[in-house]
C-alpha cells in the first residue's frame, strides 16, 4: 500500500513526452526518486524507499531498480530495445524470505501500423495472454483489458499540448454474450506550466502511459484535480521539480478525536 501511494503521487507530477527546449536550458533526467509516507497527519514521516533509474545514449529508460527503506531491492524493470522500437519488458520482483527467490514476468510488444500487440508470459515462459495497445502519432489512446472470462474494461485517452486532458474508463460485465452492467466515468486534468521530471525521457510514450498510466501522463506537471487534495512542489535553477508534496485528506468516522484525517506523501527527485 505504501508503494501504491508513492506512485500516485508520482501520478502527478511525472511526464512522458519529450518536450521541445531551448539550446540553452540543461537536459536533466531522474536518478533516484526517494518516497517518504506518512500515514496520518499525527504520524511521523518515515522512508518507503527509492527508485534508480538507468537510460541508454538515446536517453531511454533500460533499467528500474526498487530498494526498501533498508536498502534492500524489491523489484527491478527492464526494458530491452531493437532499433527505434521498444521490444520486451521484464518484471523481476525479490521475495525476500528464507531462501530468497525471484518470481519474473515478461511482456514482448509486437507494432504493426497504429496497434501494439502485447504478448504476457509468466516466469516459466508460458503465454498467459494478449492485449491490444491502440496508438496515434506515437501518443497511446486506448487499451481493452478482457479482465475475467465476462468483464473487461477500456481505457482512452484525450491530449492537448503533449498532456493527457481527459481519462474515459469503461467496465463492462457480460453474461452468455448479453451485456449485464455497463458503466464509464472520465476524469479531467489540468497541468502547470513547468517542466516535468521526465521530460527529456525519450522512451516510447505509448509504453510509458501503459505501464504507468498515471506515472508518465504529460509534459508538464499536473495540479489539484479533485477536491481535497493539496500539491505542493519545490523547484531548481533549471525549473525541474526536486520536491512533491501530495496531501490527501482522509474521513475516517471511526476516528471520534480526529475525524478528517491527511495522508502525506513527500517525494524527492535527485537528476544525473
Amino acid at each position: 500500500m505504501k508503494r501504491i501511494l508513492s506512485y500516485l503521487v508520482i501520478a502527478a507530477i511525472a511526464i512522458s513526452a519529450a518536450k521541445a527546449t531551448d539550446s540553452n536550458d540543461s537536459v536533466k533526467l531522474p536518478e533516484t526518486i526517494t518516497f517518504n509516507h506518512g500515514g496520518y497527519d499525527r504520524f511521523t514521516l518515515n522512508a518507503d524507499g527509492y527508485d534508480k533509474y538507468e537510460y541508454d545514449a538515446q536517453n531511454r529508460i533500460t533499467k528500474i531498480s526498487s530498494y526498501d527503506e533498508d536498502g534492500g531491492q524489491s523489484h527491478t524493470q527492464t526494458l530491452t530495445y531493437v532499433g527505434d522500437d521498444l521490444v520486451k519488458y521484464v518484471h523481476a520482483r525479490y521475495i525476500r524470505e528464507e531462501p530468497e527467490f525471484l518470481v519474473t514476468a515478461t511482456e514482448v510488444y509486437a507494432k504493426s501500423g497504429d496497434q501494439i500487440t502485447v504478448t504476457y508470459y509468466d516466469g516459466t515462459g508460458v503465454e498467459r495472454g494478449t492485449t491490444i495497445l491502440d496508438i496515434t502519432n506515437g501518443e497511446y489512446i486506448s487499451k481493452w483489458l478482457p479482465m475475467f472470462i465476462d468483464y473487461a474494461a477500456e481505457i482512452s485517452y484525450q491530449y492537448h499540448n503533449g498532456n493527457i486532458t481527459k481519462a474515459t474508463h469503461r467496465y463492462v460485465e457480460e453474461w452468455n454474450g448479453i451485456t449485464i452492467t455497463e458503466r464509464s466515468w472520465e476524469e479531467a486534468y489540468e497541468y502547470d506550466n513547468n517542466k516535468s521530471p521526465f521530460v527529456n525521457c525519450k522512451t516510447p510514450k505509448w509504453y510509458l502511459l501503459y505501464r504507468h498510466p498515471l506515472l508518465f501522463s504529460g509534459q508538464n506537471n499536473r495540479v489539484v484535480e479533485k477536491e481535497g487534495y493539496v500539491i505542493q512542489y519545490e523547484y531548481d535553477s533549471d525549473g525541474y521539480p526536486t520536491k512533491c508534496t501530495f496531501t490527501m485528506r482522509i474521513y475516517d468516522e471511526s476516528d471520534t478525536d480526529f475525524g478528517v484525517r491527511q495522508a502525506v506523501q513527500v517525494i524527492d527527485i535527485q537528476y544525473k
